[in-house]
């Protein structure tokens, strides 16, 4: 993936993050993946995880819940 892709993914991601789910409505890992599917942005759970990091670690507020484990 092209680094201006990848920018492009990032700036997607906080979007739907910011714009479709708070503390009461998260968002799973499959509609992370389905609502940037829709966009035209492929990515795999693995590089997701590694996507929230990044935008975490840059200061963006993102809450992670962990299910299952």
């Amino acid at each position: 993936m092209s680094d201006n892709c990848q920018k492009v993914k990032l700036l997607k991601l906080h979007e739907i993050l910011r714009t479709e789910s708070d503390e009461q409505n998260p968002l799973t890992t499959g509609e992370l993946l389905a609502r940037l599917a829709d966009c035209g942005i492929s990515c795999d759970r693995r590089t997701l995880a590694k996507d929230m990091e990044t935008l975490y670690s840059q200061g963006f507020e993102v809450m992670v819940r962990r299910v299952g484990h």
